[in-house]
């Protein structure tokens, strides 16, 4: 019995001992900016009633004053002392209910004297103390150093179809780690408010406003950080529907011990207020609009740009440019270059050797660029566009046949631009579209890198970062063949590439829908540059082997190239064309070719010397017989580099 007392008696003061009441503060430190809002929220558990409204004041101890000064009481009016009086009767500090067991404690514009240690404190209605009654938030104020400046003139003026660029600089000395978050606007003539062009925000994430996606996802917007401090805004091919003031627009964001994120910068009239940013002057954007005068002036070798753009059409589009010399207006218009239905551009035959070429800006947009004008190219031009649909009902169960070809495995040199192609070798109809999409699969991930609707609208990965983007680039030529591109590749980039095509038909209602899909999949090996040291008047030779090929019937035309160390591009040496045809473009007779094996062709450089030293590489062209067109390139392979001194 007394050992059972002794239990009971023990149990009764451990019990006495539990905190029942227990006060909660936002956790600190907190860094604010002079004159921007400060808040802490407080809020109280375990009273007996909760649902009683809880009473609470707020103190602060200073650096420099050990004491403790009353700021704010929601019981007692008279509660604040001097310093604070005047700021809480003029609403500046409140303390505010959100619930009866929570309370929120602002101040509407810091001052630098309000850093200190904020004490929440919990008024006890009860006949007893049991827990804890208050908490403690520290405060820091930091003096603000957000600059945004946008240097050059004011007011620009372009014609449509240039191209814009505008710099921003936006930095900060805080002392605390902070992140900048900048983005570019353009405000309108007529309009109420500015729009987003394109913005960065504080995790480093790149988004176009609404209304620009496709033109950024067509790189024509690009918002680019340069250094530090540095975003450069490049718009290519302007419309009217861009003219404005642009401006950029800063802010800055201190992550709080919550992890979650304030913003902390200055607004544009000088003040600080939450949420505001500090925006540079804006520029006056004016454009003139080309293509659509009578009379267009254009100098002798510049370059002429024309813009088309096309209003309610539903289906695929095609695109022919036209011109006639303005001297013979009773003359027919000639061609000079088209873009078919599926993205592939053709010139006019006399146009071959001619820097032309047609673009899609955007759905509705065909740009024409010639390069180099000459008096000859005087004249009227027009676009003309023509809407494709399908004649006749295709049944949507049809039996579907997709077949892809593509690159074979390739092993090349790191910092070598790299295409790897999936070509469409069978279709279920000719007038068929396709959506490609690229991927990568690396061990432990797989990604999307580069995308293309059945418009040939491009779309870059959301996993990609931007250094990574502007490597990358995809294009469509006649087959259809997708080309992937890779600027300067890296070891990071090797892996197994994947090449997705879903084949889309239209029926006589103009309703899409899917008939097959098919996927290649490509093994990228990425190595170290080969080096070699030959001795002087020793051969050497640069092998080129052909590890994997289309078809048994394959023939191959062979190019050697070569980069002395202090030039910056490859030059032809020698071709070894596909009909036995021999071609040297430099050493003169010191080189000499062989074929020992079927899939190995050599170049062997003879009584070599100091000036034979550099970079060299070779090219193959696979060409492969055609019913229709006799013999037909299908690939063409870069190797890596090798190294010879």
């Amino acid at each position: 019995m007394e050992e059972e007392l002794c239990k009971a008696t023990l149990l009764s003061q451990q019990d006495a001992f539990k905190s029942r009441v227990h006060t909660e503060a936002q956790a600190g430190p907190l860094y604010r900016v002079v004159d921007s809002r400060l808040s802490i929220s407080c809020n109280v558990s375990g009273f007996a009633s909760n649902s009683a409204r809880k009473e609470f004041e707020f103190r602060v101890k200073k650096p420099a004053l050990p004491i403790e000064i009353n700021i704010i009481s929601t019981d007692d009016p008279s509660f604040s002392y001097a310093v604070y009086a005047r700021r809480v009767r003029s609403k500046e500090i409140t303390l505010t209910h959100v619930s009866p067991n929570s309370v929120v404690f602002e101040i509407q514009r810091l001052e630098k004297s309000d850093e200190g240690e904020y004490e929440c404190f919990v008024i006890n209605s009860e006949s007893v103390y049991d827990g804890v009654y208050r908490a403690k938030t520290t405060v820091k104020v930091l003096d603000n150093s957000l600059t945004v400046s946008s240097p050059g003139s004011t007011s620009l003026s372009y014609n449509e179809g240039e191209t814009l660029t505008l710099t921003c600089q936006a930095s900060s000395n805080t002392v605390q780690h902070t992140h900048l978050s900048l983005a570019w606007y353009v405000h309108k003539n007529g309009e109420d408010g500015a729009r987003p062009i394109i913005s960065l925000d504080r995790d480093f994430t790149l988004s176009p406003g609404q209304g620009f996606a496709g033109r950024h996802q067509a790189g024509l917007i690009r918002l680019d950080k340069i250094g530090a401090a540095t975003y450069n805004l490049k718009m290519a091919k302007l419309g009217l529907s861009d003219q404005g003031r642009i401006y950029c627009q800063a802010q800055e964001w201190v992550q709080d011990p919550d992890r979650s994120w304030y913003c902390i910068d200055r607004g544009q009239d000088g003040g600080f207020t939450e949420g505001a940013a500090h925006d540079s002057s804006s520029k006056r954007v004016s454009i003139s609009p080309t293509g659509q005068h009578t009379y267009s002036t254009v100098n002798e070798s510049d370059t002429l740009k024309l813009t088309c753009k096309v209003h309610g059409a539903q289906g695929q589009l095609s695109v022919t440019w036209q011109h006639k010399a303005a001297a013979t207006p009773t003359a027919a218009f000639a061609s000079v270059v088209s873009l078919n239905q599926e993205g592939v551009m053709e010139k006019a035959a006399e146009l071959k050797s001619r820097k032309v070429k047609a673009t899609r800006a955007a759905a509705d947009t065909f740009i024409l660029e010639l390069d180099e004008v000459t008096p000859s190219d005087s004249g009227v031009y027009q676009c003309a566009v023509s809407e494709w649909k399908i004649n006749s009902k295709i049944s949507q169960s049809r039996t579907a046949n997709l077949l892809l070809t593509s690159t074979s495995a390739r092993t090349s040199n790191i910092n070598t631009d790299i295409e790897i192609t999936c070509s469409v070798a069978l279709s279920s109809s000719a007038s068929s579209c396709y959506a490609v999409t690229w991927l990568l699969r690396q061990p432990g991930e797989n990604k999307t890198i580069i995308s293309s609707d059945r418009d040939a609208l491009l779309t870059y990965g959301s996993q990609l970062e931007l250094s990574y983007k502007q490597r990358i680039g995809m294009k469509r030529t006649v087959g259809p063949t997708f080309v992937l591109g890779i600027r300067q590749a890296q070891i990071s980039d090797k892996g197994s590439y994947i090449c997705e095509v879903v084949e889309w038909l239209q029926d006589p209602q103009r309703d899409w829908y899917q008939l097959s899909s098919a996927s290649r999949t490509i093994e990228l090996t990425l190595i170290e540059p080969v080096e070699q040291n030959v001795s002087t008047s020793r051969d050497f030779t640069i092998p080129c082997h052909i590890t994997q090929q289309s078809s048994g019937d394959s023939e191959f035309q062979v190019t050697w190239f070569w980069r002395q160390d202090t030039e910056t591009e490859q030059r032809p040496i020698f071709t070894a064309y596909r009909n036995s045809t021999l071609q040297t473009f430099g050493k003169g007779d010191r080189l000499r070719f062989s074929h020992p094996l079927p899939n190995q062709f050599n170049l062997t450089v003879s009584n070599s010397g100091p000036d034979d030293s550099g970079l060299y590489s070779c090219e193959v062209e696979e060409w492969l017989p055609s019913l229709s067109r006799g013999w037909m390139k299908t690939t063409v392979e870069k190797s890596g580099y090798s190294t010879y001194q």
